[in-house]
């Protein structure tokens, strides 16, 4: 099953006096990018959060949210060994300079993480929990919108065959036509031409108008696609990369015209590789 990129999820739970909340978001990015949003408090779980999400998310820009809050006041305490640290710190800065202002306790407890709740230890065990017990719900919303871009994807390839099927049929009546007008053109320019000359012209007109090459490499990619959407998982890079083969046939297609027939058909072609890769971009 494909995945879109663009997906939200949110869970709560309560751990004694806490209320802890997860929100994952995530829209389209060509990399996986993670963006942690914590509580002071739970900053030291970062690093397992982040490998918790590597573990089932491959691409897109992804915001975790941890939102936690008490429902009645708890004890603080004071990370002794932090503050001792600081302190430390302070005192060794205070030797290399000679006029400094002195560290005052209200300076110390402001700094991120020295008080922490009594409680809080309860709340860092759970958060992994948390963040896992959200990640299936936001991972079924990235698959319940990357199956409506295939329904999407499918819908365009089937209309770029038909386009390719058509582009078949009337292609010899196109080149016939164009080989008649170009024969006539040479006969009002040049009277005395002979056959050979006409014969000569209208094999070159014909290798040139040749675009049975680029319409069979069109029709394998289409079925290339198809494959890789059947396969699932992150196909977004892949489906990038055929789009742009994908593109450069039909500008061929579109420079070989030899008829504005031809040329509206190859234009609507490359708008449909258009909104294909448009959709793409929305894949993992």
């Amino acid at each position: 099953m494909i995945r879109s990129m663009t997906a939200f999820a949110r869970q709560d739970s309560s751990v004694g006096p806490h209320k802890l909340s997860c929100e994952l978001r995530s829209v389209n990015h060509r990399h996986l990018e993670l963006h942690l949003r914590l509580p002071d408090a739970l900053r030291a779980l970062e690093p397992k959060l982040r490998a918790q999400l590597r573990q089932h998310l491959q691409r897109g820009k992804v915001e975790l949210w941890v939102h936690e809050t008490q429902e009645r006041p708890s004890d603080l305490v004071l990370d002794r060994e932090l503050a001792a640290r600081i302190i430390q710190l302070a005192a060794d800065i205070d030797a290399m300079a000679r006029h400094t202002a002195p560290l005052q306790a209200l300076d110390v407890l402001r700094f991120p993480g020295i008080l922490n709740s009594s409680t809080s230890t309860v709340a860092k065990e759970s958060v992994l929990a948390l963040v896992a017990a959200t990640l299936p719900s936001f991972i079924a919303a990235r698959e319940r919108e990357g199956e409506a871009l295939r329904r999407v994807l499918e819908e365009r390839l089937q209309a770029l065959a038909d386009h390719l099927a058509g582009l078949a049929t009337a292609l010899p009546q196109l080149l016939a036509q164009q080989s008649e007008r170009l024969r006539r053109l040479l006969l009002a320019a040049v009277p005395e031409a002979s056959g050979e000359r006409l014969h000569e012209e209208l094999v070159l007109l014909a290798q040139r108008s040749d675009v049975a090459e680029e319409m069979a490499r069109l029709r394998t990619h289409g079925d290339e696609f198809r494959r890789i959407l059947a396969q699932g998982g992150a196909v977004g890079r892949q489906l990038d990369f055929l789009l742009q083969e994908m593109n450069r046939e039909a500008n061929t297609l579109a420079a070989k015209s030899v008829a504005a027939e031809q040329t509206l058909v190859a234009v609507d072609i490359k708008l449909i590789i258009e909104q294909l890769r448009e959709q793409v971009q929305n894949l993992e």
